[in-house]
């Protein structure tokens, strides 16, 4: 899966921005169970050591990630962690029967560039992080998100982020743990 007109630079010690997004811009995230898929695999590729989650928000319809690679570059940590949640994903909506959700993917899907794109869109986006104004101002973007979307008031509201995180460590959602000592 690739990052949409941005060269890939592979920089160590790098931060990055991603966003990815479902194919036609569904909103699977609705459902506590995929949510649940996403911040379990979040969790599982931290714990491995694949990467550190700096911050986080989880949207309807598509998720902001800021991660530092630690065993991989950062496409490989994006392509593992979609390949897994989309495999999970696509379990939870046969098992649920959600048929016409399932049917939508599909025809969103056929508009992607790849076959195999049935979850996420086949791109993503990524930016790498070069100095703490653009990491604050990307953490402060990603936390506000919901705030945007009309989803919540204050960042912290949003329970599928990690802007409670940064007002109370303690706060993480079971499993996650955020990186938030860099200022």
């Amino acid at each position: 899966m690739r990052s949409r007109s941005r060269k890939q630079f592979n920089l160590s010690g790098a931060v990055y921005f991603v966003t990815t997004s479902v194919v036609g811009k569904i909103g699977l995230f609705h459902f506590p169970p995929l949510r649940r898929i996403l911040i379990n695999n979040l969790a599982f590729y931290q714990n491995r050591g694949d990467f550190e989650l700096i911050a986080y928000v989880i949207m309807p319809s598509h998720i902001h990630l800021i991660i530092n690679p630690i065993m991989h570059d950062i496409a490989k940590c994006v392509g593992d962690y979609k390949r897994m949640t989309s495999r999970q994903i696509g379990e939870w909506l046969n098992t649920n029967n959600k048929t016409e959700l399932m049917e939508k993917l599909r025809s969103a899907a056929d508009l992607e560039p790849a076959p195999d794109s049935k979850i996420w869109q086949y791109r993503y986006d990524c930016l790498s992080i070069t100095n703490d104004i653009i990491l604050r101002s990307k953490i402060d973007y990603i936390h506000n998100n919901p705030v945007r979307a009309g989803l919540v008031k204050k960042p912290q509201d949003w329970e599928y982020s990690s802007a409670r995180n940064y007002l109370e460590p303690d706060s993480a959602i079971s499993g996650l743990k955020v990186k938030t000592d860099l200022f």
